[in-house]
């Protein structure tokens, strides 16, 4: 039987919220309250609410959503930037929490499709093997980008649907477009204007390009980029709501079975989980989602792990969950949500046995030295496959 309702304690009373439709009522001793949806007053309590003291006044319900009930590595950068009160910092810290969704959305597409053993595309396949091996933050966009007309046109259904129109909504069909303005000069040494219309993720990876090769700024352009930018990273966090619907999960097997963590909210609890489903193996994939409503598993094999760390990481466990950042000749690099690197040679042999899955017999080319033998070579091993130049 599927599980529609979930229930979470509150100091006054309970939030129910229905997993199918997302609607969520508050009963309180004076009966049921509906609680609309929108920006200002929504609120999805995560099972272990974070201390209403923690959380300032001036948070809107919205912001302490996302902080207690979205997958943990956006919540903990979004959390550490609501209380940060350096304006530079909060700079980076939005940077920090938009690439941590950007990854998430890419990854999440990368593992489905190594899961689906039939699919294959040589471009989806020659940016899991060469764009992500030292990947610049255009290269999560850019599989993002790849995959979803992939997924569309072999007519196979995504783990979580909503991710489609959300990347639609707010980048390859944005109806309001975010307007970037540039000074140059002409060949005359005038200075002059010119604006760009931005997709809502362009235009962050826009400014975090800006904000990466820049120097450094000062407090009151900090604050200004802040005030510009912060609308459209609240913005792109609400069209990724659909994301606090779909558990992240580490497993860990131990002496009595599986053990695994609700990776959710900032500050996800201690407490373990034992699980029993057959499709749950820590050591093919230690990281999962699972879609509460039906209990289906996305197994997010090397992409994320969790591991021993030097920083300040899950509560009192001496953890933090680690993200795949590239790879080396004989490692895979990862990044956690305080900015640590790590490098695993025991994950590369499954890296690189989960891409021979999808090994296609093509070259990767280069335009440089792209030819009339290699376009030929292309044809005869992709057909009867479509091949999109």
């Amino acid at each position: 039987m599927e599980k529609r309702f979930e229930g979470f304690l509150a100091s006054n009373g309970l939030y129910v919220l229905d997993t199918f439709t997302g609607e969520v009522k508050f009963i309180s001793n004076e009966g049921i309250i509906p609680i609309k949806p929108g920006i200002t007053n929504t609120i999805i309590p995560s099972v272990n609410p974070i201390d209403s003291n923690s959380i300032k006044k001036e948070f809107t319900s919205f912001e302490q959503e996302v902080v207690s009930s979205y997958p943990y590595l956006i919540a903990r950068p979004f959390s550490d930037l609501l209380s940060e009160t350096d304006p530079r910092m909060k700079c980076k810290l939005m940077v920090d929490t938009f690439t941590a969704i950007l990854k998430y959305m890419s990854l999440q597409l990368a593992s489905e499709y190594i899961r689906t053993p039939d699919l294959k595309d040589v471009q989806i396949h020659q940016t899991l093997v060469k764009d992500l091996s030292r990947p610049l933050i255009s290269a999560w966009n850019l599989l993002i980008a790849r995959a979803l007309p992939v997924f569309k046109d072999k007519g196979i259904r995504l783990f979580s649907p909503e991710i489609k129109n959300a990347y639609e909504k707010l980048e390859s069909k944005c109806k309001d477009p975010f307007l970037v303005t540039q000074s140059y000069s002409d060949e005359n040494g005038n200075i002059k204007n010119k604006t760009k219309k931005l997709g809502k993720i362009q235009a962050l990876i826009n400014y975090r390009n800006g904000l990466a090769h820049g120097f450094n700024q000062s407090k009151e352009r900090a604050q200004k980029e802040f005030d510009e930018y912060y609308p459209l990273l609240a913005e792109i966090l609400q069209e990724v709501r659909y994301m606090s619907r779909y558990t992240l999960w580490h497993v860990e097997s131990s002496k009595n079975g599986v053990n695994g963590i609700r990776l959710m909210g900032s500050n996800p609890a201690l407490s373990k989980v034992d699980f029993t489903r057959d499709s749950v193996n820590p050591a093919i994939s230690p990281l999962f989602i699972i879609n509460d409503s039906t209990g289906e598993i996305l197994p997010l094999y090397a992409f994320f792990d969790v591991e021993v760390t030097n920083e300040i990481g899950l509560p009192e466990m001496g953890k933090d969950v680690f993200v795949f950042e590239g790879n080396t000749k004989n490692t895979v690099i990862y990044l956690s949500s305080s900015g640590e690197h790590l490098e695993k040679t025991t994950r590369f042999q499954h890296w690189k046995d989960l891409l021979a899955q999808k090994q296609m017999d093509v070259e990767l080319v280069d335009e440089k030295n792209l030819s009339i033998e290699i376009l030929h070579s292309l044809g005869k091993t992709l057909a009867p496959m479509q091949f999109k130049h």
